[in-house]
């Protein structure tokens, strides 16, 4: 989401590094090495989903940093699904699945963002299940597809996944509505890594306090939160079964 370089409000024109950098929890000085972090609760051959994996990139280095894990990645938009199978075609512990995650089962409309000319792929990263919010219609266009949306509960059951160590999210703005309906797997992961929005880039996005306030009722504390106020960030959360 950092990448996004303007964000339009009406007639006002706000430069993304116009957004001071902020820091809540421990650990301020791991944020380039966040993976090295979660390491230290976690076992050496975790389970590890990362929904939203794009081009594959953060979901190769998951498995290079876990070698005696089992990495699963999520991304829906098509495209960039073929770049993940080919970026990672090389690691016999990854495995990706062409579904995104949500709050519900079935085909659901994915907003496929291009830019604000509509023609670039360096903002598929944004693409999402969301609907642009008024404020971003203009810098979100692009074609609308359709994907098959899954529950994580539900695909777990149907896989026989019995727990998930370390979840990594990042939905554009819907992690929310995928954390609501994982309830049963909730209880057996060790960590969330989560991207966080202040802004509402998206019809229905997540604002950060309203995550956590979710993730800390169903029983995790927040360990380290990078952020530019206003805009968007990257938290860890631990479950307090684990962490206490």
């Amino acid at each position: 989401m950092l990448r996004l370089f303007f964000v339009f409000i009406g007639f006002i024109t706000l430069q993304a590094e116009e957004y001071p950098r902020r820091f809540e929890g421990k650990f301020e000085q791991w944020e380039s090495k966040k993976f090295a972090l979660i390491a230290l609760f976690l076992p050496p051959d975790p389970v590890i989903l990362h929904a939203g994996a794009h081009y594959g990139e953060e979901t190769k280095e998951l498995a290079l940093c876990w070698p005696f894990g089992k990495v699963m990645g999520f991304e829906p938009n098509p495209r960039a699904f073929g770049f993940s199978l080919t970026n990672t075609a090389f690691l016999k512990n990854l495995e990706l699945y062409p579904y995104a995650l949500y709050d519900r089962e079935g085909i659901e409309p994915f907003y496929i963002c291009h830019g604000t000319g509509g023609d670039s792929y360096d903002f598929e990263h944004s693409s999402s299940l969301l609907w642009p919010s008024e404020a971003m219609a203009w810098h979100y266009r692009g074609p609308t597809i359709h994907v098959e949306c899954v529950t994580l509960d539900e695909w777990c059951a149907s896989k026989e996944i019995e727990h998930v160590d370390f979840l990594r999210l990042d939905l554009q703005g819907a992690e929310l509505q995928a954390l609501k309906e994982a309830y049963k797997i909730l209880k057996t992961i060790k960590v969330i890594h989560v991207e966080t929005n202040f802004f509402l880039f998206r019809i229905g996005t997540t604002l950060y306090p309203e995550l956590r306030e979710f993730l800390e009722e169903v029983g995790f504390t927040l360990l380290s939160h990078w952020y530019r106020e206003g805009l968007t960030g990257s938290a860890i959360f631990i479950n307090n079964h684990f962490y206490h």
